[in-house]
């Protein structure tokens, strides 16, 4: 008789390993795995679940896990404004935990991209396109 749950659990973990997914990484807080998808498909930094609309970014935010926001926040594209089903965007999940310094990081992204954009601006540069957005407030 086949035992389904560990066919499953196989297949997941074959996934996991041919294919990188950055949720499934920001989900168990693994850098090597959130790295490898972006290497593998830059798009992919502002993905969102299905269910419950949170992205990467809100995933390591709400775990506390500093080191996977600051590469997260180091990322071209990356769009801190997205919020998740429940009107959050990823500053006030580490906020909900007392994370001051994620808040921070989060929020040295906007100061970063609007330096960069003056700086564009000064040469002519079109900057209409340039993320991340600043942060939207529910």
């Amino acid at each position: 008789m086949i035992n389904i749950d560990k066919l499953i659990n196989k297949n997941k973990e074959m996934l996991r390993s041919e294919y990188p997914n950055i949720l499934n990484g920001a989900n168990n807080g693994d850098l090597v795995e959130i790295t490898a998808a972006v290497e593998g498909n830059p798009e992919c930094i502002n993905d969102t679940d299905k269910q419950t609309g949170v992205t990467a970014l809100h995933l390591v935010s709400s775990d506390g896990n500093f080191s996977c926001v600051d590469y997260l926040c180091d990322q071209v594209g990356i769009d801190i404004s997205i919020v998740d089903n429940f009107h959050r965007p990823a500053y006030l999940c580490a906020m909900q935990i007392g994370r001051q310094d994620i808040v921070d990081r989060i929020f040295k992204t906007v100061d970063e991209n609007i330096t960069r954009k003056e700086e564009l601006e000064d040469t002519g540069a079109n900057v209409s396109s340039l993320r991340p957005k600043p942060p939207t407030f529910p």
